[in-house]
This record gives C-alpha cells, structure tokens and sequence, in this order.
C-alpha cells in the first residue's frame, strides 16, 4: 500500500535561507531583470538502462560546491523530489544561482529515500515481464534508506572555475543501473542501493532539456523571464533564466494553441507566477564549458504555460494501456496532487468526458477530441481525486490503480504528450512501415490492450506505422528503431501510429554494463589508457552484462570476444570518466583525460579493491568489436 509525501518546500537551517536569499538572480522588473553576477547553471538527467525501472522517486535535498579553501556554495537549496526514471529522455534544467565566483573542487549531493517522515513506503517499480510491480528500497546491509551523501571530487586538471559575470553550466548524471541492483526474486522486488552520482563542469548533452518554473514578464526584445521551480515544486525559486523562443515555437497557454510571435503576446497577459515549462536547449554556449555572456538563456521549441501546464488541479500522466468507451486505464501512472504529493501507481483508471478539451504537445492542430486518446498514448490529464487524509491516501480500485475524474464536474483537460515506441522492421514502403512493436513508453506490449484501437485491433508483432516522409523502403530489415510520434485516434487504425521522427537505434546512445555482484579485483584482460576489455571468464560476472540499445540487451557474451571499451573516436572535449564509491574519502572521482582516468584505475587495481560495476554509454562498433564511449564509471564495493 502506497502512503503519500509532499513534494513541495520544507523548512531550511537559517543558513540556507539566507543562502537562497542572496541566490535569487532576478525580479519582475523590466531591464533591470539584466543582472551580472557569477552564475553556475545546474542541469541534470538520469539513465534507465533497459527501461528496468518504472518509477524511481528520491528528493535530492541539495547540490553544494566547495572550494579548496572549503568554501561553498549551493546550486540547489531546497529539496526536489524527482521521479529519475522519467528523467532518461529530458534532462532538466534545475537552477542558475548567482554564486560566489572561484575554483571549486568538488560537489556534494544529498540523496533521501524517504523524503518525509509520513512516508511508510519508497517510491520505486520495476518493470518485470514488461508490467510495472511495486519494489522497495534497501541498503546494502539490508536496512531501508534514508539520508545519502555522495561526495564528487572533480578532475585536478580541469576543476569548475566560476568567473565574475560569466554563466559556467555544470552537469549532473545519475544512472540508475550504475548504483542499483535488482532483484525480482522476492514476492516484493527489492532495489539494492549503492549511491553513484557524477558531476562535471561542463554542458548537458544533446538530450532534449526542460525548464520549468514560474511567469516573471515579457521583455520588449522577444524574450521572456521565468523563475526556476524545477521537477514538481509548487515553490522553489532557483534563479532564473532568459527564454527566447524560436521563430516558429509552439506555445500552449491556458489550452489555447498558437505559433511564434502570437504565442509570446498571449504569455504577456499572463499574471506573475504562472507555471510555465519551456523545452529546448541552453544558448550562448562557448564550448563545453562556458556560456558566453551573463545570463542563463535558453532557447525554447515548445512553452505551456498556466492550465495547459499546471491549472490549480490534481494531474496525472502515464500511457494508455487500454480503453473502454470514456474510461482510460493508465500503466506506469503518476499522480501530483494538488497540495504538492507526488506518487507513481502501478497504473490508473481515468474517467473522462466526450467534451474534455484536448490538445497535442508541438502540433498546432484542429479537431482533436476525446476520441484522439489511444491505447499507446502518453498523456497528460488534470482532473480531480479524493484525499483521505485519515488514511494517507487517495483512492484506489480492487487492483491498486489510482482512480482520478476528468469529467467537467472534475475539470478536466487532457494534453497528447510525445509518445515513443521501440521495433525492429518488420517491412517498409516509402510511406508506411511494419514493425515488431518492443516498447510503447517504457512498457512491453504485454501492458497494453489494442482491444477497440480499429476496425481491426492493433497487432504489436506487426505494428503499422506511417512514416510520412521518410522513406524506410531501403533499410534492413530487423533494424532496431526508436519512432516518436503518436497512435491515430482510437477506432481509427490501421495505420497504428504516426510518426513525427524516425531514428536507428544505432544514432541513439548505447549502453554497457557489467556487473560483478560480489565484486571483483582484477576485472580486466588488458587495461590502458587506449581501452579496457573486461574478463568476461571471471566466476564474479553476474548475470548483467549487456548492451542496451534502448529497451533490448544484447549479451555480451555472446559476441565473437569481450569487447574493447575506448574513449578513441569520442568527442574527447566532453569525456565523463569516473571511478569511487559513496564512501571513500574522494567519493567518485571524476576525469576528463584518459590518460588521468587510467593511472587512478591502475591505481585502483591492487589486489584488494574490488570492482562492483561498470558502465559505458556510447556505440558499439560490431565491425571492430568496440565500444566507442564518451562516459565510463566504474563503481567500487562500498
């Protein structure tokens, strides 16, 4: 049984306040919002290797930097509750405080498991046999967790150096299969954690990035101003930052649609604080670790601001796993409650209206109705839901699925969000193509019910896409591919879906792992700064040791040999590599050069350190039976 937190504001130590005080970078004030302080530009996204879990919900309770004089500085100074499982495809852009300026050294992340007293059960699921089952947390040692501290101590070489009236980014990583270990076996699944967090000096990669926060104003220059209140918060003022929209942006404000400059005039009847999330990318970028100028900016494809966002009401969002007249089932459902809880469910049942207003996330289109909800739909629904606060909890069917009213005397609204499905080719024609449907979301098509889809239930083991205008007629046949797009209005297949991009997984960011349970001292074949070749003969290898394209693992065992892991042929200005643990006296410690990276694991190879995990994102090189990585981490038993 599931108990609620809260997800907005707790009390802070006087010393943080003032911090946050003085951290505030700008004001609703016209110009004068075109302030020069020193900023650090904190953005963060999260790896669900595999798609193993559906919900993985922690506070991070602060961020904080120090100086080798010991002095700090908060990048985050109040508790974020996060769900890191739906962080994997959109990092978020969390803060942009004015801090003190100098060389800092290392960062300190505070983790909290149980981010409320009122708590009785972490908020983790896992996916097993495609369907999402409530798990729970444990330490190492078998006691559920609280409180962590990591510690990131940054490459000597190449410190975060933050220069008076100048925008510095830092990044942070968190791979859910670098610090967590599952175990499936129990009637509960029991989520082993082991904390492993890198921070680096340098900007969010090409991941797709969210801003959300509140309205400040419009500015006559074609910008607007919005003050961070990143993940869920109802309060968090973290600095701020200059949105500039695209020529073409789409903007969604209170459930009306509109393009470019129309869009910007409607933001400016908007009162202060409205919730605003903008999607797009930081500007101004010099190289990978500077942002010219003075101010955070950023620029904005798509905006939703007020109800279309957040409109006073409970919402709750997940896939349509199934549909019966104008009641939705949800899998892998989060509610966020109106007074700030946040809670993921297994799944949802939503009733819905013929009448709810519905809208689709970057298309600027007439004539969607409730009939535009299909099975395999991302969606995004406010609405209503008891709360009984005698029980803790908001109400539930015999199954355990969160039950939520979107009917008029519920207020609801619904928005289309992006949807994405993983296949290999089945067939193409230039128009259409035919694929064995993997994932719909983060789910297999074991969690979905085509049952009403057409005329004709949608098949997933050959599932009709319309490709537009991309020809796919020439590709192979059993490519692995990512879709995004959305399924056609329901009773409306075939065509199953409509797809806005198509892309190989092999032009998506791969990932290794390879785990050794009980740990391992000597993991490696041959270990140089040119590549690593793990032993793959070693007893100690468990049962992960894989690449990830997506949703499909590929054994590594199963290769012609044990692949060489190489940063050769990666970007080498934007290498991440780390090696540590939660509990040495360096934590992780991270490098930007091979050759620093491999004297610290040669190092480390002593005969009595053991080796827990490691893990590389990249691609792998099936002609040379490499794996081409811009990130490594190697993970030591606490």
């Amino acid at each position: 049984m599931r108990s609620e937190y809260n997800g907005g504001p707790r009390s802070l130590p006087i010393r943080r306040l003032l911090a946050l005080a003085l951290a505030l970078l700008l004001t609703a004030c016209g110009s004068s919002t075109r302030l020069h302080p020193s900023y650090a530009v904190l953005t963060m996204s999260a790896t669900n290797s595999g798609f193993k879990f559906s919900s993985y919900v922690v506070s991070i309770d602060s961020v904080i930097l120090t100086q080798a004089n010991g002095q700090i500085a908060y990048l985050s100074s109040s508790p974020q509750v996060v769900d890191l499982a739906r962080l994997s495809d959109l990092s978020e852009l969390v803060s942009a405080y004015a801090v003190p300026f100098g060389t800092y050294v290392s960062a300190t992340i505070t983790l909290d498991f149980v981010p409320q007293a009122n708590l009785a059960t972490p908020m983790v699921s896992v996916n097993v046999n495609g369907k999402p089952v409530d798990a729970v947390y444990q330490t190492a040692t078998g006691t559920t967790p609280t409180t962590t501290t990591v510690l990131v101590t940054f490459d000597p070489a190449k410190p975060l150096v933050l220069d008076l009236q100048h925008a510095s980014p830092v990044h942070m990583d968190l791979d859910l299969q670098a610090f967590n270990s599952i175990n499936t076996t129990p009637t509960v699944p029991v989520v082993t954690v082991l904390p492993y967090v890198v921070v680096t000096p340098s900007a969010v990669d090409a991941t797709s990035l969210r801003a959300r926060g509140s309205y400040v104003n419009v500015q006559s220059d074609g910008t607007f101003v919005m003050n961070l209140r990143p993940f869920y918060s109802l309060s968090a003022a973290l600095g701020a930052v200059v949105v500039t929209p695209t020529a073409d942006a789409y903007f969604n404000v209170n459930g009306v649609v509109y393009t470019g400059s129309a869009g910007l005039a409607a933001m400016a009847g908007l009162r202060e604080s409205t919730v605003i999330a903008a999607y797009g990318t930081l500007t101004g970028l010099a190289g990978p670790d500077s942002i010219t100028g003075t101010n955070p900016s950023f620029s904005a494809k798509e905006i939703y601001a007020g109800s279309s966002q957040e409109n006073g009401l409970s919402y709750v969002s997940g896939m349509v796993s199934a549909r019966s007249g104008l009641t939705l089932t949800l899998v892998g459902a989060t509610l966020n409650y109106i007074s700030g809880y946040t809670i993921p469910y297994p799944g949802a049942v939503v009733t819905i209206s013929a009448e709810i207003p519905v809208t689709r996330d970057g298309a600027n289109v007439s004539g969607l109705s409730a009939q535009s909800i299909s099975v395999g739909q991302y969606v995004y629904i406010s609405g209503t839901t008891n709360f009984d606060t005698t029980k803790g909890l908001p109400p539930v069917d015999a199954s355990g699925r969160l039950v939520f009213d979107a009917t008029p005397t519920g207020g609801g609204s619904a928005r289309l969000l992006h949807t994405r499905l993983w296949g290999t080719l089945s067939s193409a024609a230039p128009t259409n193509a035919t694929f064995d449907l993997l994932t719909l979301g983060l789910f297999a098509p074991t969690a979905y019910n085509f049952a009403g889809t057409g005329a004709t239930a949608a098949d997933p083991a050959a599932y009709l896409v319309n490709s537009g205008t991309t020809d796919l007629s020439g590709t192979a046949q059993n490519t692995l591919m990512a879709i995004d797009g959305a399924p056609t209005p329901f009773g409306s297949a075939p065509p199953d879906f409509t797809a806005t991009a198509v892309t190989a997984a092999s032009a998506i960011t791969q990932t290794l792992v390879v785990d050794w349970p009980s740990g391992e001292v000597a993991p490696f074949i041959s270990a140089s700064s040119g590549g690593y070749v793990v032993d793959l003969s070693k007893a100690t290898v468990g049962s992960l040791a894989d690449i990830f394209e997506g949703p499909a693992g590929m054994s590594l065992k199963a290769l012609p040999a044990s692949p060489l892991i190489t940063t050769t042929g990666a970007d080498q200005t934007s290498l991440q590599l780390s090696i540590g643990s939660s509990t040495l006296t360096k934590g992780v410690s991270v490098f930007s050069t091979p050759s620093a990276y491999y004297t610290a694991v040669a190092a480390t190879i002593n005969g009595t350190n053991k080796f827990r995990r490691l893990l590389a994102a990249g691609q792998y090189n099936s002609v040379s039976n490499t794996f081409v990585a811009r990130r490594i981490s190697m993970a030591l038993v606490e």
